[in-house]
């Protein structure tokens, strides 16, 4: 019993004991055994076992494919974000220098409205829900 919990590489992998020694049940389960059945016994009722415990195990393994799946998903997601704001960043740093390089122009204020507007934009690209078009209204 020991030796087919210890092998990682199945998984998950249910155990249904079944003895006529009733002393066995107790050490079966302890063991690791999800189900017990005592003989004499019912063929119905051990196959509904095994198919019930089964049935766990599917469910065990769609559920480890779901989290490699999420898992895969945070890691993309996480990788556009990075760049996305690495881009934001870059394109920051060259309004800046830009409107350093204009300052004694009137067209300050538009700019600074335009940064700051550009900056709510990726907080809310960011952490917030979605936009609405209204919203990038820089008049």
């Amino acid at each position: 019993m020991e030796g087919l919990k210890t092998n990682e590489a199945v998984g998950y992998l249910p155990a249904v004991v079944i003895t006529a020694h009733p002393g066995h049940k107790l050490q079966a389960l302890q063991a690791g055994a999800e189900d017990f059945v005592s003989k004499p016994f019912d063929i119905i009722e051990v196959k509904t076992r095994i198919r019930n415990n089964l049935e766990v195990r599917l469910l065990y393994k769609k559920l480890e494919s779901y989290s490699e799946l999420l898992e895969q998903t945070a890691l993309e997601r996480t990788a556009e974000l990075r760049e996305s704001e690495t881009r934001y960043r870059s394109l920051t740093e060259l309004a800046a220098d830009s409107n350093a390089m204009v300052s004694g122009l009137s067209i300050s204020h538009s700019s600074d409205l335009i940064l700051s507007k550009g900056n709510v934009l990726f907080c809310r690209i960011k952490t917030g829900p979605p936009l609405i078009p209204l919203e990038f209204n820089f008049a």
